[in-house]
C-alpha cells in the first residue's frame, strides 16, 4: 500500500490543483481548468483528498449549500466528484473519505 496523506482546502496549492483537475479529467472527461479560473471554487467547495506526494489519487468533495424549502432556508451538502486513480483502487480510500466528510461536515449542516 501506498504511502497517502489526507489533504484539504488546497485550493491555492497549484501542485495539487492541477492534479486534482487531472484525476477529474482523466475519470469523467471534466475540464475543471476553466471553473476554477472563473471563480466557481469558492470556500463552500471543498475537497477531501488522498494525495501520493504531490498527485491527489483519491477525493470526495463537498459542495455547501443553503436551500430554500417551504420558504424556509436550510443549509445542506452535496457530494460530487468522487473519484479513485486506478492504481489506488480497491483499497478503501473513497469510504475512508466518506468517513471524514461525514465527521466534518455534521456540525457545518446542523
Amino acid at each position: 500500500m501506498h504511502h497517502l496523506q489526507f489533504v484539504t482546502g488546497y485550493r491555492q496549492n497549484e501542485q495539487l490543483r492541477t492534479s486534482f483537475f487531472a484525476l477529474a479529467a482523466d475519470t469523467f472527461g471534466l475540464e475543471l481548468k476553466s471553473w476554477y479560473q472563473e471563480g466557481f471554487w469558492d470556500g463552500r467547495y471543498i475537497p477531501f483528498s488522498y494525495a501520493d506526494g504531490d498527485q491527489i489519487v483519491a477525493n470526495v468533495s463537498v459542495n455547501l449549500l443553503d436551500l430554500v424549502i417551504d420558504g424556509n432556508t436550510v443549509q445542506a451538502i452535496q457530494l460530487g466528484t468522487v473519484m479513485t486513480h486506478p492504481d489506488y483502487r480497491r483499497q478503501g480510500l473513497s469510504a475512508a473519505l466518506m468517513e471524514k466528510v461525514l465527521g466534518s461536515t455534521a456540525a457545518a449542516v446542523s
